[in-house]
């Protein structure tokens, strides 16, 4: 498996235990995202293919908490980090 496949399966599944702890469902955060389906968010959390950045920063204010966002900032950060060097 490739730097990118593991790194996406990775960041999908971030997003899925944070929409599962949240308590949401695949079709409400994709709305709150403002896409049509809840299709590209299976995706992401299957690591089929690449959250954009820009998704990334709106689904970390979505589905992280602010009482929790200093403790998750650094796991999310690193993994965006690892996105932008690939």
């Amino acid at each position: 498996m490739g730097r990118g496949n593991k790194l996406n399966k990775e960041i999908g599944k971030m997003i899925r235990d944070a929409r599962i702890k949240n308590k949401m469902s695949r079709r409400e955060l994709a709305q709150r995202l403002g896409f049509r389906s809840e299709g590209l968010i299976s995706r992401f959390e299957q690591g089929l293919c690449e959250v954009p950045l820009h998704t990334l920063a709106e689904l970390f204010a979505i589905l992280i908490p602010e009482s929790s966002q200093d403790e998750c900032a650094l796991t999310w950060c690193v993994l965006i980090s690892e996105r932008c060097s690939d």
